[in-house]
């Protein structure tokens, strides 16, 4: 869906009728209408996109204030060897 000047208004709008509840992606729904705007489309598009993942264990496990164990942190980060090394077809 393309127009020639999209405002942030319409682009909110459109945002919010998505199958999601509202604000349920916070900051990035507000990047997704601005984007919108910039790119005068309600169906911006980011062709050449990055996604970097960053795990660490900081020892707050130890403290027990933690919702999930130490070993979350080792499987996330295998998790994302398994796309480094191609078992796992990036996107």
């Amino acid at each position: 869906m393309s127009s020639a000047f999209v405002t942030t208004e319409r682009a909110r709008i459109e945002m919010d009728a998505k199958t999601k509840p509202l604000g349920a992606l916070g900051r990035l729904e507000t990047v997704g209408v601005r984007l919108a705007v910039l790119q005068h489309t309600l169906a911006p598009r980011v062709d050449s996109a990055r996604v970097c993942v960053f795990a660490a264990d900081h020892g707050v496990t130890d403290e027990g204030v933690s919702a999930y164990p130490r070993s979350v942190t080792r499987e996330s980060t295998a998790a994302r060897a398994l796309v480094s090394e191609g078992f796992v077809e990036r996107v």
